[in-house]
């Protein structure tokens, strides 16, 4: 699942990836809308699940990809 997100144009994932984390770290992971992640990063929420399966990887991916930009 995963892999299809990371094929994507680089415009594309950062959009996605800038609307999940102003979405995750604005409301943690509990109150995070998944509405309003497609709504910021103009895709359907069936695309978003799609690249990703459910919420909790969603999380998990954001959180690896926040933890290793800190890293570099």
């Amino acid at each position: 699942m995963i892999d299809k997100f990371e094929s994507l144009p680089q415009e594309k994932k950062k959009r996605i990836l800038d609307a999940c984390i102003e979405e995750f770290a604005l409301n943690g992971y509990d109150k995070a809308s998944t509405n309003s992640i497609v709504k910021k990063a103009g895709i359907s929420k069936g695309l978003l699940f799609h690249y990703f399966g459910s919420k909790k990887t969603l999380f998990l991916y954001v959180f690896d990809y926040c933890a290793n930009y800190l890293i570099e």
